[in-house]
């Protein structure tokens, strides 16, 4: 019987081979949603649910963005903030959120387009990030984003 023949470093090609399958298997390399979208709630733009059942509200204030959860003060009240997954970035080393071409950062003023709505629901089938259990306590109603016109 003759023995595998290796690699450079002495790995053999099964145990490469096998290896990679046990990785695709388990699901290695996939990102973490929260790595990705870091505190942004993000919901799906394909589930089409939008709570807050317009899409035609101007919502201006203050952002905030903290370790797990973005809200935007406005007035006496603080709402938190539902990201459509289409259309967000968040760029975890300056800690800033783009979208429509905007890009944000704490404590900026915001004016942004969307809808009001209930705290969503934390199940997983509407979101690609779903908000983090601590923010969901903070705020009755939330704004879920469609637009941003703009940040400074």
């Amino acid at each position: 019987m003759r023995a595998a023949a290796c690699w450079p470093g002495g790995a053999s090609r099964i145990g490469v081979i096998a290896i990679a399958i046990s990785c695709v298997l388990a699901g290695c390399g996939r990102a973490d949603p929260s790595e990705k979208w870091g505190p942004l709630a993000v919901w799906r733009s394909s589930s089409g649910q939008l709570a807050g059942g317009g899409a035609d509200a101007r919502f201006e204030g203050t952002l905030h963005v903290a370790d797990q959860c973005v809200s935007v003060d406005s007035g006496a009240s603080r709402y938190m903030v539902l990201w459509p997954e289409s259309d967000v970035e968040w760029n975890a080393e300056r800690r800033t959120i783009e979208m429509s071409g905007v890009t944000m950062s704490d404590r900026q003023h915001v004016v942004m387009g969307g809808g009001f709505g209930p705290a969503p629901q934390r199940s997983p089938d509407g979101f690609a990030n779903p908000p983090a259990a601590s923010c969901a306590a903070l705020s009755a109603e939330w704004f879920f984003v469609t637009e941003v016109k703009s940040a400074s």
